[in-house]
């Protein structure tokens, strides 16, 4: 009965150990520090700003495209059915 308890503890510390060593390896890691002066920190976020106005200025661009398609379809549809009554 004394092998099966020293086999057991050293089973369970091995298994606390294996869990503190992951735990030592995920808190190692350096933390990575933004060391960018304020003149480049301006301008990174004109370069965002820019790119932010792009986008939206194409996603305008697509939205009246999209309303102009189905301002078509609708009358396309109203002209068939004239030229039918007719």
């Amino acid at each position: 009965m004394d092998k099966a308890r020293t086999r057991s503890f050293t089973i369970v510390a091995a298994i606390i150990g294996f869990m503190i060593a992951i735990q030592f390896q995920t808190v190692k890691k350096p933390v990575v520090r933004d060391t960018r002066d304020i003149w480049q920190l301006r301008e990174d976020l004109l370069k965002e700003k820019e790119l932010e106005s792009n986008l939206l200025r194409e996603i305008r661009s697509n939205e009246e495209k999209l309303s102009a398609y189905d301002s078509k379809r609708k009358l396309s549809k109203e002209e068939t059915l004239k030229e039918t009554l007719n």
